[in-house]
């Protein structure tokens, strides 16, 4: 059995504190953790339950560590316990903390997709399917991609992208090239970009003048 002894505030961390058992410092802990636990001065703590109380502020360590992480850039479930893995967390730690942030809402697949779908849309001027493949690199369920896809993009505006992208090539980059060089450079330009064929097909009859 032991006592606590003692609970002394750290100096270069406010909100974490030191715990003395029968006299002797033995493990540092949040001031999160130490409320909900009700640790005070006195109380008698055995093996399981110090144990207990070890294994909480570890499940609270790796709570913080994903706030932290999403406090710099949104990110989705995949990427937060990757980075908590390579942080060194436990497993089972990591699955309270992410049950924990998915409870709260501070990670949300879902919210993320659509979220990642207008930013590569807007700023980009991705395709549907470069955008797909990016979502599915980053380990979004596949039914959230296809969801999420379907809902914000409409095909009629997709295409009016590409054309409006292929138009400024054209009278850029493109602007000395032949006919037989626009249609190739274009082509794979617009397919690097994540649009379909029958889009690029389309696009390129219309800028070569073939409809």
């Amino acid at each position: 059995m032991h006592i606590i002894t003692k609970i002394e505030q750290q100096k270069k961390n406010i909100h974490r504190y030191s715990v003395f058992l029968n006299e002797e410092y033995s493990f540092s802990i949040s001031e999160d953790t130490l409320v909900k636990l009700r640790l005070k001065k006195s109380m008698e703590i055995d093996k399981d339950r110090l144990d207990y109380i070890l294994e909480q502020e570890e499940i609270d360590s790796c709570k913080a560590y994903g706030l932290k992480l999403l406090s710099y850039k949104a990110r989705n479930e995949y990427e937060i316990k990757d980075k908590m893995l390579k942080k060194g967390y436990n497993e089972n730690h990591i699955e309270e903390a992410i049950k924990y942030l998915r409870e709260q809402n501070y990670i949300d697949d879902e919210e993320y997709a659509k979220n990642y779908i207008q930013d590569r849309v807007k700023i980009k001027k991705l395709g549907y399917n470069r955008i797909k493949g990016e979502l599915f690199q980053k380990r979004i369920d596949g039914e959230i991609i296809e969801d999420t896809l379907n809902e914000l993009i409409d095909m009629e505006d997709e295409y009016k992208r590409a054309l409006e992208l292929a138009e400024k090539k054209v009278n850029t980059t493109y602007r000395n090239d032949d006919t037989q060089a626009v249609y190739r450079k274009l082509g794979g330009f617009l397919q690097r970009k994540g649009y379909s064929m029958d889009i690029i097909i389309k696009v390129l009859n219309k800028i070569l003048k073939h409809e």
